[in-house]
């Protein structure tokens, strides 16, 4: 049950990372799709390890979210037309239903962990390569690369159970962060340039 609630919470915030404009939104929805990956984690490690899940994401989320604060310049909204979101709703309906159309093979490539966990790591990646796909402002980019990560991170959570790879992969999280807001800051100090999402 705990799982189920962990990916309705991270697919719920993977959805408005996704659909969402405002970067102050985005970082929110960021810090619930984290807190999602920490319960669907809490199912297969101890609390602690379930905690250092969920606590790298925020940390990445409120790193990001500073840089952002500290840019000269503040960044445009997103254009949020109706058929942007709606494309992007539709994209995302679509890498829903291949992963539940693939999930026998993706638990069998992924080492049999229990359904919900690889529906989740499965759906998290590929929500996280979508927003990939769709952006090149760095903020968006980021967010997207660390969604991606965190679907990895839950697949292989249930493989390797190692303290040392749980903190390098929160270390990657966080270098994540930290080339995001060079990014930004380069990218807010750019005189002439237009900003596109």
């Amino acid at each position: 049950m705990l799982a189920l609630i962990g990916f309705v919470v991270a697919l719920g915030g993977a959805s408005a990372l996704l659909l969402l404009g405002e970067w102050r939104w985005m970082i929110l929805a960021f810090a619930i799709q984290s807190a999602g990956v920490g319960l669907i984690a809490w199912t297969m490690v101890p609390a602690g390890i379930a905690a250092v899940e969920t606590l790298s994401g925020w940390f990445a989320g409120a790193a990001i979210a500073v840089s952002v604060l500290r840019a000269s310049a503040p960044l445009p909204e997103e254009a949020t037309a109706p058929a942007n979101g709606i494309f992007r709703g539709l994209a995302l309906l679509m890498i829903l239903v291949a992963v539940g159309s693939l999930q026998p093979d993706i638990g069998a490539l992924l080492g049999g962990p229990p359904s919900q966990v690889a529906f989740a790591a499965s759906s998290l990646a590929g929500a996280g390569f979508l927003i990939l796909g769709l952006t090149e402002q760095p903020l968006r980019t980021a967010l997207g690369l660390l969604t991606a990560l965190q679907g990895f991170e839950l697949a292989y959570l249930w493989s390797e159970r190692s303290l040392l790879v749980i903190a390098l992969l929160a270390a990657v999280n966080l270098a994540v962060a930290l080339a995001c807001t060079y990014l930004n800051a380069v990218e807010s100090q750019s005189p002439g340039q237009e900003r596109r999402g």
